[in-house]
């Protein structure tokens, strides 16, 4: 094969790279996102973007999720919250993941509202740890108000911005020549 039909070595790692400042910027967009929102106990935008990364981006949306869990720690410092968000984003991208070859917004505001309920139950095994069986028990049953929320914040969130998002990120991955992913067709 002549050397000018294959591929050069640079082409190759362009593709790579835009995608990882793009799910960069996006974990990034996660932190602010739910810094503007902070006001309002529970709701965030982190829950939907991570369902419309995981969807279009498969396992290289915890990338975004990294980043931002990453932000948390460097502008509000370590602490226990920090731990949780290590493993409880990755469950919930999981989950999505799992589900990704299905195009319902439906079905992604569910899974989201599920994740919202049970989020404080998720995020207990670390109270259990650190303050006992009566502390992680407190946890959950103190969270119940806020989980409502977070349920709710998410499906809301997820039904309404999923379809439209999933569509604008598919748009711009097709207009980039050298990019194939498994895309979800939204009409």
């Amino acid at each position: 094969m002549r050397s000018d039909t294959q591929p050069s070595s640079s082409s190759r790692k362009k593709t790579p790279l835009k995608i990882w400042v793009l799910l960069s910027l996006i974990g990034a967009l996660m932190f602010v996102g739910k810094w503007i929102l902070s006001p309002l106990a529970n709701v965030e935008p982190v829950s939907m973007l991570i369902t419309v990364l995981a969807v279009v981006f498969g396992w290289r949306a915890l990338a975004s999720v990294y980043i931002y869990v990453f932000l948390e720690i460097a502008f509000f410092g370590l602490g226990v919250w920090n731990v949780m968000y290590l493993y409880v984003w990755a469950i919930f991208a999981a989950a999505v993941i799992l589900l990704r070859r299905v195009a319902s917004p439906t079905l992604y505001a569910v899974l989201a509202a599920f994740f919202g309920l049970f989020v404080g139950t998720l995020c207990s095994p670390v109270y259990f740890i650190t303050t006992g069986f009566a502390g992680g028990v407190a946890w959950i049953i103190s969270g119940i108000p806020y989980d409502i929320i977070h349920c709710v914040a998410n499906f809301i969130f997820v039904f309404l911005a999923w379809k439209p998002l999933v569509k604008v990120l598919n748009k711009a991955l097709k207009k980039a020549a050298d990019i194939s992913f498994n895309m979800i067709v939204v009409d």
